[in-house]
């Protein structure tokens, strides 16, 4: 099955491999080639879950990611805190269909999600509001009240938003008017 080269060094004859293949019985190659690829496709998933980087060619799986091992060794609050310089994951409603965010005032950066079951959003600083802002000193005990009114479209459901100010002493602006 080896025979040597010109220089000494072992060289594989591909027809030492073909006589080889074709003495086996089917029954051993099958499940040989099935273990090598099930072998191969554990190898690949375990490094993906591992964050390892994958090339097919060169082959070559990268080494393991510095830090505190795998993620299913890290403790729940490691996993949820993000990470300096990252953004943090928040879980969102499954039905949202948009979300009002304070890009001014006290607490700025807040959002909140406005789903599809909701047909009006009271915001204020009432606890009884859907949307409380107690900080900000422009907002009114009942600043205003958003509608939401869904539309059907050929495509799909689409949905309207009015604003409508409930006497604050601020007023109601959208897009600056």
């Amino acid at each position: 099955m080896w025979q040597r080269d010109q220089y000494g060094n072992h060289t594989h004859s591909m027809n030492a491999v073909i006589d080889f293949v074709e003495r086996t019985p089917y029954y051993v190659i099958g499940p040989t080639i099935l273990v090598f690829v099930v072998a191969i496709a554990f190898m690949v998933w375990k490094s993906l879950r591992e964050g390892r980087e994958i090339s097919f060619w060169p082959p070559k799986i990268g080494s393991r990611p510095s830090g505190s091992g795998s993620a299913s060794e890290s403790t729940p609050e490691e996993r949820t805190k993000p990470k300096e310089g990252l953004i943090p994951r928040v879980k969102l409603p499954a039905d949202q269909i948009g979300y009002l965010s304070l890009i001014a005032g006290g607490d700025i950066g807040s959002a909140w999600p406005i789903t599809a079951g909701l047909r009006e959003v009271r915001v204020g600083k009432d606890p009884g509001s859907h949307i409380c802002v107690p900080e900000d000193p422009d907002i009114s005990v009942a600043h205003f009240v958003i509608y939401v009114k869904p539309t059907e479209g050929l495509q799909h459901r689409g949905y309207q938003f009015f604003v409508h100010d409930t006497g604050s002493k601020n007023g109601t602006f959208v897009n600056g008017k």
